[in-house]
């Protein structure tokens, strides 16, 4: 099955590379602006602005070179990259691998803000610490005892049955 724009890495993205040719730090500055927005107030909804300046610094859209071509082609065997483009395909790649998560987890908090992403713990030797987090990077943290562990793991449990039953 053939690609729509064929198997060279630069008919999908060499704007991109064009502009990597000007400036090879440019993946360092986006990465470093993203940390920016990352600490503003109004993160995750200061995705588009971000985007626009993503766009300004490598000549291609979140959506067109993360979530699309890093997505779909970036790691795929069957894309030919020239020789020259060697550093950059490097250099995009370790770019998506530290920017994706972020930016996945902030499409999806505007969207889901409330739901839940993740659990983080702290052992101590008389109690743990328990940070519950939401997609939206809010978060809240209990001192939990091995007792109420147990029993905060029995009440989700009948949750679920609850909902077994139900279905």
């Amino acid at each position: 099955m053939a690609y729509e724009n064929g198997y060279n890495a630069l008919d999908y993205i060499g704007g991109c590379y064009r502009r990597y040719q000007q400036d090879p730090m440019i993946f360092q500055k986006v990465s470093n602006l993203l940390m920016v927005y990352k600490t503003r107030s109004d993160w995750p909804h200061n995705l588009m602005d971000f985007d626009n300046a993503f766009h300004t610094i490598l000549g291609a859209s979140v959506s067109n070179l993360i979530f699309d071509f890093g997505f779909k082609y970036l790691y795929d065997e069957r894309i030919e990259w020239p020789e020259e483009a060697e550093s950059f395909k490097h250099e995009l790649r370790a770019f998506y691998t530290s920017i994706y998560p972020f930016l996945i987890q902030g499409f999806y908090a505007t969207t889901h803000p409330m739901k839940f992403y993740n659990i983080a713990t702290s052992p101590n030797d008389n109690h743990k610490i328990i940070r519950f987090m939401r997609v939206d990077g809010s978060s809240i943290e209990f001192i939990m005892e091995d007792q109420e562990i147990r029993g905060l793991i029995s009440l989700l449990e009948g949750l679920l049955e609850k909902r077994g039953e139900e279905r």
